[in-house]
């Protein structure tokens, strides 16, 4: 009789919470408490939590026939622990995942969320108490109507690598999933969304292709390693002829080695990286000056490959024309990469 009066506070509080959440499937898990399973065996006490979990699942599913809630074992939108050792009830909302393309014209703005290093995010003197090193972000830009629209607790957005602040993202855009974190509506107009995450980013960043997606969907997307293609604008300390650009294509083919940038030693380890080289051209801007568009295997470093990064990547544009070289300006043009 213990056992059903606190399925019945359980089911109470399901019912309410459902009042405010939006979902099409659940389930159930149960945390015994020690008087409940003591001088159980394990078969017994499964098979306890199992008659429990079908006694109220079956019930909440005749409540909600007519709204098409069913039971779901697999990946439910919402999963309801309840846990007869403290008497409470907890629910769990899978996150919604949103799958699309970002193009970045900007090189003012950081992909996602940075925290401010000082405050880690609190607010400070630092950061003028905003708690982030950007306020504008290009997660950001798309997260604002999604919150609004979901009711989400936050965000975090997976994606296809991600470029420096410093360079653009153009081309057919970067693919990423957007995770929304327990959302209390799994409703959402994706259309209605790009055009205000379009609208607010203004000329800093844009949004194509926007769908849901799958667990599995997130999985494939964070395993992928696809070729990237950039254009690179070139300066170098000295005049560099048409003989010596041709130089430059021989990269093609080529094996790259990089132990980690100086630049980011202090958040990475220092590992030595074996890259290929797939395209190279390069066209001519000045005397001392040219556009390099290559192709590269994923995590090849491009700033790098062009300045020597003091000898840390091997073969690389300085070494080639025998003199110092520096990116000026990095745009990424294609993520060879393709969801379905």
């Amino acid at each position: 009789m213990v056992e059903k009066a606190t399925l019945s506070s359980f089911e109470k509080e399901i019912l309410e919470f459902e009042k405010t959440n939006d979902f099409s499937t659940f389930w159930l898990a149960v945390v015994l408490s020690y008087p409940m399973e003591k001088d159980l065996s394990e078969d017994e006490r499964l098979k306890l939590k199992s008659e429990m979990k079908r006694e109220l699942g079956q019930k909440l599913e005749k409540k909600w026939k007519k709204k098409g809630i069913k039971a779901v074992h697999d990946e439910p939108d919402v999963l309801f622990t309840l846990n007869f050792h403290n008497g409470k009830m907890k629910a769990r909302a899978k996150p919604l995942l949103i799958y699309g393309r970002y193009t970045k014209p900007s090189r003012e703005i950081p992909q996602s969320k940075w925290p401010c290093r000082k405050c880690h995010g609190t607010g400070c003197d630092y950061c003028k108490g905003k708690g982030a090193m950007y306020v504008e972000t290009v997660e950001g830009f798309l997260a604002a109507p999604l919150l609004k629209m979901t009711g989400a607790k936050g965000t975090k957005l997976h994606s296809v690598g991600r470029e420096d602040i410093d360079a653009r993202m153009l081309g057919e855009g970067r693919p990423f999933i957007l995770q929304l974190v327990e959302p209390k509506t799994r409703t959402v107009d994706l259309k209605k969304a790009r055009a205000q995450a379009n609208a607010f980013a203004g000329d800093k960043a844009g949004f194509s292709e926007l769908e849901l997606a799958s667990e599995k969907d997130l999985e494939k997307l964070n395993n992928a390693q696809p070729d990237k293609t950039y254009a690179v604008k070139v300066e170098c300390a000295n005049p560099v002829s048409d003989k010596d650009l041709k130089k430059l294509l021989k990269l093609k083919g080529k094996t790259i080695m990089q132990n980690t940038p100086e630049r980011v030693l202090h958040r990475r380890a220092d590992l030595l990286r074996k890259r290929k080289v797939r395209k190279v051209s390069t066209e001519r801007i000045g005397p001392k000056s040219f556009l390099l568009t290559l192709t590269v295997q994923s995590g090849t470093y491009v700033k790098e490959l062009v300045s020597g990064d003091k000898g840390r990547t091997k073969p690389s544009v300085s070494e080639i024309l025998g003199c110092i070289c520096r990116p000026k300006e990095l745009d990424v043009l294609e993520v060879d990469f393709e969801l379905k």
